[in-house]
């Protein structure tokens, strides 16, 4: 009889754990729940988007203003760069023009009445 006492007398603790147990288990759930929803790829995009978004504009924002505060060196960089990008239409532009000049002086110096 005792030891049935004992088995009863345990059971509120038996309760009390499995409440314990159901708690954890429902927070734990919300967790991975919440996981889940941030390790989404279109979160993942949104957010990415949004910093590249925030970072650019402050990018631009501190470009205009060293822009204008020293015009002459921004027009050479921008001109540089431009140079930099053209080259190989720039190049090709130019030995087309030299070689039609070439040919234009051979056919005249060649030409005698």
């Amino acid at each position: 009889m005792k030891s049935l006492a004992k088995l009863l007398a345990g059971a509120g603790d038996v309760e009390t754990a499995a409440a314990e147990v159901r708690a954890a288990r429902e927070r734990l759930t919300a967790t991975v729940a919440e996981i889940q929803a941030r390790a989404a790829p279109s979160h993942l995009v949104d957010e990415t988007l949004a910093t590249v978004r925030t970072r650019s504009a402050e990018f631009v924002e501190t470009a205009s203003r060293a822009a204008r505060a020293r015009p002459l060196l921004s027009g050479g960089i921008l001109a540089g760069i431009a140079l930099l990008v053209l080259r190989r239409p720039l190049w090709r532009l130019g030995y087309g023009l030299w070689r039609r000049r070439k040919e234009t002086t051979r056919a005249d110096s060649s030409f005698h009445p």
